[in-house]
């Protein structure tokens, strides 16, 4: 028999399933080859520089101003009590978000008085940072009071988008007194109150 013939036979008649085995080993190198080449020309961008490239897409960090937002709420809390207001910002770039409580006590009429309130309030970001006022009283004489805006600056690099929280807090109601200041005679058990939020940011464009 001719050489060349012994060798067909013995490869692929008498020893199939080796020489399948052996073939689909050649094949799935093959495979592995092609896609380990096409893989090696494609870029790859990690979580950083993904987060990068959307920050200079927005404009941060550059001379550009943020824009600016502002949210708010109207309430009413009792003495001794606490008011939860929460609020979502969806902004991937925030830089600064502020809080600010405002109220009037009520009149008490002519020739009484109605002792001054006092108000706090708690900002918390989503991530669990907080800042907060001292408690602060309205005037005795025109019955306006005004805590002064409280701000948490925040971190670029950190995601504060999510659910917000301003916590207002009520303490000492005064009561009402009538001539003379020695009578008390109707209880003061809170009060309205408008707060405002503003928030600043960069827009991705």
């Amino acid at each position: 028999m001719n050489p060349l013939k012994k060798i067909h036979k013995k490869i692929f008649e008498e020893n199939k399933k080796p020489t399948a085995i052996v073939g689909y080993i050649i094949i799935f190198i093959v495979i592995a080859a092609v896609f380990s080449y096409e893989a090696s020309g494609i870029e790859t961008m990690d979580a950083k520089e993904v987060w990068d490239n959307l920050q200079k897409q927005a404009g941060v960090g550059s001379e550009r101003e943020p824009s600016i937002g502002t949210l708010s709420e109207s309430g009413r809390t009792s003495e001794k009590s606490t008011y939860s207001h929460k609020f979502s910002l969806e902004h991937e770039f925030l830089t600064a978000v502020s809080a600010s409580l405002s109220w009037k006590d009520e009149d008490a009429g002519i020739g009484r008085t109605n002792a001054p309130d006092e108000f706090k309030i708690t900002l918390v970001s989503p991530t669990g940072e907080s800042v907060n006022s001292q408690f602060v009283s309205n005037s005795a004489t025109s019955g306006e009071g005004t805590i002064p805006a409280i701000t948490m600056s925040l971190v670029e690099d950190v995601d504060h988008t999510g659910e917000w929280e301003v916590i207002v807090e009520a303490g000492d109601c005064g009561d009402y007194y009538g001539r003379f200041g020695y009578v008390s005679y109707q209880a003061d058990d809170g009060n309205d109150w408008t707060l405002s939020i503003e928030y600043k940011y960069f827009p991705v464009e």
